[in-house]
């Protein structure tokens, strides 16, 4: 693991370079993507997407599709997006970040490999809708893959993170009405 310092608001940071721990989630009947930007160390830990006590994001998405999650488990949660012909991933493979941090501004832009967007699609062809969440995942998605995912993927949606740090926006009302959105647009979806 390499690391070195940078500058940030006048102060020196550690950093470390990181790869993303864990394995797309998807399967033949997968109708929409929703993709987050790098799990912070508390996910890794977790072993699973979205494993910090403080996001909200597997109770959101239990609540607004109106099922349950039986266990805090990854294979429940598999299970659970499996039911609901959601895939989920992140966009980035691999990056340079501020040492231990969880925060996307702490990721360092320039150092930013994406994951391989196209070829998941291309496993997962019923995938007609992505969901980026957070500015970071919608602005990298933007950069590397616009222009070939609206020929095949057409609907793509940014909504905001499912932090707690995000106050600004309330990521369950903009998931479901992505959702309905989506639904609309992608027929078979459910």
């Amino acid at each position: 693991m390499n690391s070195f310092k940078y500058q940030k608001d006048d102060k020196q940071y550690e950093t470390e370079f990181v790869k993303h721990p864990f394995n797309p989630v998807y399967d033949e009947n997968s109708k929409i993507l929703i993709l987050g930007s790098f799990p912070p160390p508390s996910s890794e830990k977790h072993g699973f997407y979205y494993g910090h006590k403080n996001n909200n994001f597997w109770k959101n998405l239990a609540e607004i599709l109106k099922s349950e999650i039986l266990h805090d488990t990854p294979e429940a949660k598999r299970e659970f997006l499996y039911k609901h012909k959601i895939a989920l991933w992140d966009i980035i493979k691999s990056c340079v970040k501020k040492r231990g941090s969880s925060s996307d501004s702490d990721i360092i832009l320039s150092s930013i490999t994406p994951n391989d967007i196209p070829s998941l699609l291309q496993k997962a062809p019923n995938i007609k809708a992505i969901i980026t969440t957070g500015n970071l995942a919608s602005k990298i998605y933007k950069k590397h893959y616009e222009g070939f995912l609206r020929e095949n993927c057409p609907l793509h949606i940014c909504i905001c993170s499912s932090s707690k740090r995000n106050q600004k926006r309330n990521f369950k009302d903009e998931l479901e009405q992505t959702l309905k959105i989506i639904t609309k647009s992608v027929k078979s979806y459910i």
